[in-house]
């Protein structure tokens, strides 16, 4: 009774630890650029040009990472983004009555960058294509929810013989946003418990952003992940 009990120990310790060579954790940041595409611009005439183009973004992740077999894993974890565009208007984009300009003759132009605070929750699917000496090389994709929870907007004020900074809190209707991405990446194994992680990819925002600005789209985000995996 006492052996079997003993062998039964064994095999669950041995079971245990073999499950647990499956798992890994890490963190990663990915510096990138995001935008708008797809956009409506609304409000103004359309001969105006609001949007001006991409800005910088970037992400801190923490990952949780679950080895399948030796082709497949999955992940997902808890993120930080922060993504941004720029927008603008112009003098002469306007009949001097439209904004009063007469109040402000020498005012030129207003150059708006809006930034998106959210908290995100992805589910990754990882195929590893090739492994030579301690490198992996794959692709990944998978579906991120992100939670919109704060946004706001500089403004740099252009005029005939100076400019002016200033900030603005923009109203949002917070909530969740569902994305999808695709990325391909390298693995390199610094020894049987670390790895380091490069990982160009691009995210694509599935639902289009609210109207809290006179013009709305859906977001993009191309960057390269850097991390780092620790496997338990």
């Amino acid at each position: 009774m006492k052996k079997t009990t003993l062998l039964i120990i064994v095999i669950t310790f041995s079971q245990l630890s073999f499950s647990q060579e499956k798992w890994s954790v890490g963190l990663s940041f990915e510096p990138g650029t995001s935008g708008l595409t797809q956009r409506t611009e609304y409000g103004f005439s359309d001969t105006v040009q609001l949007y001006i183009g991409s800005n910088y973004s970037y992400s801190i992740s923490g990952i949780v990472d679950f080895k399948v077999n030796n082709k497949f894993h999955i992940s997902s974890g808890i993120n930080y983004n922060k993504l941004s565009y720029s927008w603008g208007i112009k003098r002469e984009y306007y009949d001097p009555e439209f904004l009063n300009l007469a109040a402000n003759p020498n005012w030129l132009s207003n150059t708006y960058t809006t930034h998106y605070n959210l908290l995100s929750i992805p589910l990754n699917i990882q195929f590893n294509i090739k492994t030579f000496n301690k490198f992996d090389f794959y692709l990944k994709g998978g579906l991120s929810a992100n939670y919109l929870f704060d946004t706001n907007t500089s403004v740099v004020e252009e005029y005939e013989n100076e400019t002016k900074d200033t900030s603005l809190t923009t109203h949002i209707k917070k909530g969740f946003k569902l994305s999808a991405n695709i990325g391909v990446g390298l693995n390199y194994a610094i020894n049987s418990r670390f790895k380091i992680v490069m990982e160009p990819s691009i995210e694509y925002f599935i639902k289009k952003t609210e109207n809290t600005v006179p013009l709305n789209g859906h977001f993009y985000n191309i960057g390269v992940n850097f991390g780092i995996i620790y496997g338990l």
